[in-house]
Parts: C-alpha cells; sequence; structure tokens
C-alpha cells in the first residue's frame, strides 16, 4: 500500500474521530441542564473523557506492539459507535442520578475509543514517515483541528432540526458507515515484520536477562541483548530527567488552552460579546494554525526541537497575557488584542504538536535503544499526556479564575510557565543516556 494514500486514510479517520468527540459539546450539557442539574456536574461529566483516554493510552503504550493494529482498531471504532447509542439513550432515561452516572460511563466508553484510534493512527507515522515526521504529524494534526472545528458545528445543526435522540443515532449511523469504509480502504496492516520482539520476563529460562551477574563486568554486546528485551517501565522512563522535563513542559505549554475554556465565556461576556464570538476567536486560533504549521516545520528542521518547545512556550505564555490583560501590560482591554492572543495561541502550538512525538521516540531511543515497540509507546505517552492536559487546564482554570479573576489567574500560569521553561532550558541535555548497567538494575529493582 503507498505510503501517501495510508497517510490519507489516517487523516480521514482522525477527522471522523474528532468531529465525532466534538459532536456533542453543544447537544449533551442541555440535556443535562434541562434536568436541573448545575455546570459543575456538568465539568464532572466532561472531565471523566480525558481520564479513560489517558489510561488506556499508557497501556496501548507500552502493549500495542503486542497486537495487530488494524483489527485493534475495528474495536475501537465499535466502541465509539456504541458510545453515541448509549449518548442517544440518556434522554429515555427520568432518574437524576442514573442520568449522571450513565453519563460518565458514556464519556468513559468514548474516551477509552477515541484515546485507543488515535494512539493507533499515531504509531503508524514513524514507521511510514522516518525521516519526515514532523511534516507529516503537521498535516495529520490539520485533520484533527478541522474535526474539533467540524464537530460543534454539525451538532449544533442536528440538534436544531432534530431531536436529542435522532442527533445521537443519526451520527451513529454515519460514523459506523464511514469506519467501514476506511477499515476496508486500510486492506491489511502497515507492519508485516513477524518477528517476535516481544518482552521476555526476567524470571524466564530464555531471558538474557537470567544469565546477567550483577557483581561482574559485562561486555557491551551482551548488555545491548538483554536490553533490548527489557520489558520497558514508565517507572523507568519518567526517571529519566530528559524525558520527564520534556513530558511535562509539552503538558503544561498544551493546559493553557484548556485552560480558558470554562472561563472564556464569561470573561468575553464582560466585553459585551456573545457566545458566538466566543466560537469565532477558537476557530481563528484553529485557522492560524492550519495555515502556519505545514510552512513552519519547514523550517523547523534547521533548530533543535528544544528551542523549538521553548520558543512555542514562550509563545503560549504571551498569548495569555494577551487575553486579558491586565494593567501593568499597558494593551487596551478591547477584542482586538484578544484575537490577537487566540492567533498566537494557535501558532504556539505549531511548535509542540507535529515535533512532541518524534522528540518522544527520541528519547525513548536514548533509553532503550531502537527496538520495536519504542514508536508505539512514544505515540501512547503523547496520547496520555495530550489527556492529561485536558482534564487539568479546565480544572486548573475553574480555581484560578475563582480565586484571582480571569486576568490574573492567566497571568500567574504564564509566569509559572515562563519560569519553567528557563529551568528547562538550564537543565536539558541532549542526550542523557542511561548506562546499561543503570538500566538493567533499574529493571531488576522497579
Amino acid at each position: 500500500m503507498k505510503k501517501n494514500y495510508f497517510l490519507f486514510i489516517i487523516c480521514l479517520f482522525l477527522l471522523l474521530d474528532m468531529t465525532s468527540f466534538s459532536f456533542l459539546a453543544p447537544i449533551l450539557p442541555d440535556l443535562i441542564l434541562s434536568r436541573e442539574i448545575n455546570l459543575s456536574v456538568i465539568g464532572l461529566i466532561f472531565s471523566f473523557y480525558p481520564v479513560s483516554y489517558f489510561i488506556f493510552s499508557l497501556y496501548l503504550g507500552k502493549n500495542l506492539h503486542l497486537f495487530e493494529k488494524r483489527q485493534l482498531l475495528i474495536k475501537c471504532q465499535i466502541l465509539l459507535v456504541l458510545a453515541h447509542i448509549l449518548f442517544g439513550l440518556l434522554d429515555l432515561i427520568t432518574s437524576k442520578s442514573l442520568l449522571i452516572f450513565l453519563s460518565i460511563f458514556s464519556r468513559l466508553v468514548q474516551g477509552t475509543a477515541i484515546g485507543g484510534a488515535c494512539s493507533i493512527l499515531y504509531a503508524y507515522v514513524p514507521d511510514l514517515f522516518p525521516r519526515d515526521q514532523e511534516e507529516t504529524f503537521a498535516i495529520i494534526e490539520m485533520s484533527v483541528g478541522a474535526g474539533v472545528s467540524i464537530g460543534p458545528v454539525l451538532g449544533g445543526m442536528f440538534y436544531s432540526y432534530l431531536n436529542y435522540e435522532s442527533s445521537f443515532f443519526i451520527i451513529a449511523g454515519i460514523y459506523a458507515i464511514f469506519s467501514w469504509i476506511f477499515i476496508a480502504l486500510m486492506k491489511h496492516d502497515v507492519e508485516k515484520d513477524q518477528l517476535d520482539l516481544s518482552p521476555t520476563s526476567p524470571s524466564s529460562p530464555s531471558s538474557p536477562l537470567s544469565s546477567y551477574d550483577m557483581s561482574k563486568s559485562n561486555s557491551a554486546l551482551e548488555m545491548d541483548h538483554i536490553v533490548e528485551h527489557l520489558e520497558m517501565k514508565y517507572s523507568v522512563i519518567f526517571r529519566n530527567r530528559n524525558f520527564f522535563m520534556t513530558f511535562f513542559v509539552y503538558c503544561i505549554s498544551y493546559s493553557s488552552i484548556t485552560l480558558i475554556q470554562p472561563t472564556f465565556l464569561d470573561h468575553i461576556h464582560s466585553f459585551g460579546y456573545d457566545s458566538d464570538t466566543v466560537g469565532l476567536l477558537f476557530a481563528l486560533a484553529d485557522l492560524a494554525y492550519a495555515l502556519t504549521s505545514i510552512g513552519l516545520i519547514k523550517v523547523f528542521k534547521y533548530f533543535k526541537r528544544k528551542h523549538l518547545f521553548i520558543f512555542g512556550g514562550a509563545l503560549t505564555a504571551l498569548s495569555l497575557l494577551l487575553l486579558g490583560p491586565e494593567d501593568f501590560t499597558y494593551l487596551p482591554k478591547d477584542i482586538t488584542v484578544i484575537s490577537v492572543g487566540m492567533v498566537f495561541f494557535g501558532l504556539s502550538q505549531v511548535f509542540y504538536n507535529a515535533t512532541i512525538i518524534p522528540e518522544f521516540i527520541e528519547l525513548l531511543n536514548d533509553i532503550y535503544g531502537n527496538r520495536r515497540g519504542i514508536n508505539e509507546m512514544g505515540s501512547g505517552i503523547y496520547n496520555s499526556g495530550l489527556a492529561l492536559s485536558e482534564f487539568i487546564g479546565p480544572l486548573l482554570g475553574g480555581i484560578l479564575a475563582d480565586l484571582f479573576g480571569f486576568s490574573r489567574g492567566l497571568t500567574i500560569y504564564a509566569i509559572f510557565l515562563g519560569f519553567y521553561l528557563i529551568i528547562y532550558g538550564l537543565f536539558i541535555r541532549r542526550p542523557i543516556k542511561d548506562t546499561r548497567e543503570k538500566l538493567i538494575e533499574n529493571n531488576f529493582e522497579l
């Protein structure tokens, strides 16, 4: 199968999945509010999506190489269709407690399905385009952004012309049909390597670890062979300073986008604008990302990723300051300045979204060497970081707004982000490779 053709299918899949993810945004809250359930419960229901997304992405990051990706993708798509059917059935529930419970359960199913699908689809890229990963991820992220933007519009249209149940049942049918078509177009899994390189248990007689004596010196070749068979462990990976600091810089930068989600509407209302303006401002950020991503990615190859992350984080911090803005900035508090801030938001994400998975993979290679399962692990960790940011951002945004107000809360977060970027720039060093002896010792201890 031609690589570009396969990439096209991946983009269509992600467009479909992200559309289904954001489809319920204008529909589900209306149902819950109509049952006299308060806003805090809506926030709780929505927060369970990234929880299951996070957990399943971590699981697949470690174990995806043990599955046939195409078959697992089919199961994830079936699960997502069932999630939409469950959402549609919620209107039939009369009990408030049962409605809340089933809403949470439906979100957990949705998060598991989309987390699995995204982990699988992202994991294909390093195998297909090992030399053009940044450009490929930039194209893919455009599909993701388009899906997130289309979903609420499509959901609003369906809800306006149909009732609640019909909206979800019809989108479930549409999703099932297109998923079947895309799966059929994939034909077969892109990976044909049938060599069994699955991790071997340290206690197994066939494991090289069983013959490793920590008290004796071992040749580099022998230790490389042992490391190749080590089980990849998150406890070992996140003890690597470079990996932990890079993961954290990605999470706190991406969290800044979700940070404003629960409070941005109220802030815009203070300027005399309605919810349509909020939608246009978020669309402006998506447009800035889409229009600049491919061009910027071609320039990124001339810079170290560390410097790209720092610049992207600084641009994110600047955008947070513009969304207020506070008096010390001497900027006018009007919609023009806020619009510029949203444009910077979109631009800043180009520096992360297309480069973070290749960086994770490279860091994992520093730890474990170039072995089977590294690409899947990098994809899974990326998706888990995405989910963690989507969970922490709105929660922290609401707390900061309650304690300090919208503008001051964003300023505090921007200062924290800038401070961490300085620490990241000073202490990150490439590469920090765990010695083979230390890595093997860590796997025995952990």
